[in-house]
């Protein structure tokens, strides 16, 4: 894909997140689906890190490579017109180092979007330390912008889904704790799972 095109999809991704509509991702696992997708009529495609990883014959969290992931990623993103944004999962990297590479990776084929998630893959049900988190989401920022591409970079944080004994005011409140501190580490976006 050129710079070109990959700049254009990623400045009409960051205006449809601007714009009074409601944006609406579906989520594709492959080049067919992503197609049907776009054909559907959909302004722009998200990736399913799960859909991914099951139809290619892993579970999901990050129990395939990021090489695999990004293949993937990359197949879908070069064969549709819209602009496709990829759930990167927790960034497929220990590090912020290794978070930031796998984001210039993913930009390198061909998204203009990005998830990244505070769930530690490593430790079923435990969110990572929120300034652990924050780290990792300025060093996807850093990244991102430093491609030149217009990119819109979603947090996602995980006390409903990782946290199951804490109560549920108690969850909303960290989920908001969390999102302000991730905005402010650079996340366009936040998503509460």
């Amino acid at each position: 894909m050129s710079t070109y095109t990959q700049h254009a999809k990623g400045k009409a991704f960051v205006n449809m997140h601007q714009g009074p509509s409601l944006l609406l991702l579906p989520n594709a696992w492959d080049i067919g689906s992503a197609l049907m997708l776009q054909q559907a009529g959909f302004p722009a495609i998200a990736t399913t890190s799960a859909g991914i990883a099951y139809a290619l014959g892993f579970p999901d969290n990050e129990r395939m490579s990021r090489s695999q992931m990004l293949e993937a990623v990359e197949n879908i993103a070069t064969r549709v017109v819209v602009p496709v944004t990829a759930d990167l999962e927790a960034g497929y990297g220990r590090t912020p180092n290794a978070v930031a590479e796998t984001f210039r990776q993913a930009i390198l084929a061909g998204v203009v979007g990005g998830n990244i998630e505070d769930g530690d893959p490593h430790m079923a049900g435990m969110l990572l330390d929120i300034d652990e988190a924050c780290e990792r989401i300025r060093a996807a920022r850093d990244a991102a912008d430093a491609s030149g591409i217009p990119f819109v970079l979603n947090a996602r944080t995980d006390p409903f889904l990782r946290h199951p004994q804490l109560p549920r005011n108690a969850k909303l409140a960290e989920a908001i704790r969390r999102g302000n501190a991730y905005r402010e580490a650079g996340a366009d976006c936040i998503f509460a799972d």
